[in-house]
């Protein structure tokens, strides 16, 4: 290219083109991978005959391309992997001549723009870090070795350089750490989609699909939940509001407290009640019923009968009731039961209640009359519409937290460091 300062490969003879004049001090020659270092005296010398050339970059070394308002030339590629060796990530360093150095790093379809800074994070408790105004938390501590390099670098890079490096996360940003023994450095950096990527630099192979959920990847349930609970509150407290207001017309009334006497000594007796009235249609209505028994059991057959109506059919509902005291299976108690009944008609009422009476051991002579007592309250205040009501605008929320569990969930099952 016209105007580019460059020097011959000490290996091959190849041009080895240099974009930062000045400030690069290793160069990795793209036809045979003979990796050069300028020394101290300014002189070049060889330090690697050749790399097996096994990665290829996908963005093109000295191209440029303009991100996030600016103009950067694509100047050095790097792979770089972990202490095992499995898990390997590329690392392209990019260059501005006022702005200065930047690195994109990919990392199973996962893009990161990140910079240098001299700002160290301050400690906070624990596995948090504070930088910038914002808490990051730890995600993951290792090695870090360089495993290829093609390009110009501003330090004397090294096929086999290993670090130590430490990743706090605050989604979409991440901190990095690098210390090597002698020095610790530090990056700051964001999430960049794989979209903006190959928009802005026109990758020169398909650009890598996107594997799990990266470490700093934001999570696209966490705007909605927090824009879906704000709505859930509003009309969780417009229905808590209507449901107190339509509650306040209510006026709850014991239309029936009766005391009917069972004989305790017959299994079976027919029972009446004395009549109750209500006085406007569409009234609902809550029957209690308690009976005092011991060691024994009672089976009631309501029949709710409209005294002056014609068309009506009777309503009939059954209840157990019972109490052990003793026995090989232990006590056991519900002697008190109620029946709530919704959208009755106008007019007067009876019950009748077929009872059916048991004991543990039918020769006690114990067996004594008790009274079964039955109220009647009309005009009830319930709950139950507006707990209905709450479930179901719950339910679009409640799916957007589940999701953003799950999200979270992959993004600390990839992490070393204990959540």
């Amino acid at each position: 290219m016209a105007g580019e300062i460059s020097f011959n490969c000490l290996q091959c003879g190849s041009p080895i083109a240099i974009h930062a004049p000045g400030q690069s001090l290793s160069y990795a020659c793209r036809a045979c991978g003979a990796l050069v270092e300028e020394n101290h005296q300014g002189l070049r010398i060889l330090k690697k005959a050749s790399q097996s050339m096994l990665w290829k970059p996908l963005l093109e070394l000295g191209s440029k391309n303009k991100l996030r308002g600016e103009t950067w030339q694509v100047i050095g590629f790097m792979v770089r992997s972990d202490g095992s060796g499995d898990y390997v990530w590329s690392e392209y360093l990019l260059f501005n001549p006022f702005q200065g150095f930047r690195w994109l790093t990919e990392s199973q379809g996962h893009w990161n723009f990140l910079h240098m800074t001299r700002h160290r994070p301050k400690s906070a408790l624990g596995t948090w870090v504070s930088w910038g105004g914002r808490r990051y938390r730890l995600f993951l501590k290792g090695k870090a070795r360089v495993k290829f390099v093609l390009g110009e670098f501003y330090w004397r890079v090294k096929i086999g350089d290993e670090v130590t490096v430490k990743d706090y996360i605050a989604p979409p940003d991440i901190l990095s750490s690098e210390e090597d023994g002698t020095e610790e450095m530090w990056s700051a950096g964001t999430y960049v989609e794989p979209e903006d990527i190959e928009k802005a630099f026109r990758p020169l192979h398909p650009m890598p699909a996107r594997v799990g959920v990266a470490p700093n990847q934001p999570s696209r349930y966490l705007e909605k939940r927090n824009a879906y609970l704000k709505h859930w509150g509003f009309f969780a407290a417009i229905l808590i509001a209507l449901h107190l207001l339509m509650n306040s017309f209510k006026q709850e009334t014991t239309v029936l407290d009766t005391n009917i006497l069972r004989d305790g000594k017959v299994p079976v007796q027919l029972l009446r009640s004395e009549s109750f009235t209500l006085d406007k249609s569409g009234t609902n209505v809550k029957i209690q019923v308690y009976a005092p028994l011991q060691n024994s059991w009672l089976n009631l057959r309501f029949t709710m009968v409209q005294e002056d109506g014609q068309a009506a059919a009777p309503i009939e509902f059954g209840r157990d009731l019972y109490r052990y005291e003793s026995g090989s299976e232990g006590s056991e108690s519900h002697t008190l039961d109620e029946v709530f009944l919704k959208h009755l008609d106008q007019g007067r009422y009876r019950l009748d209640i077929n009872s059916e009476m048991g004991w543990v051991d039918p020769s006690i002579l114990s067996k004594q009359d008790f009274p079964l007592r039955v109220t009647v309250k009309k005009d009830v205040k319930v709950i139950s519409p507006l707990v209905l009501c709450l479930i179901l605008v719950s339910l679009f929320p409640l799916w957007i937290l589940l999701g953003d569990w799950r999200f979270e969930s992959k993004r600390w099952a990839d992490s070393d460091v204990n959540g």
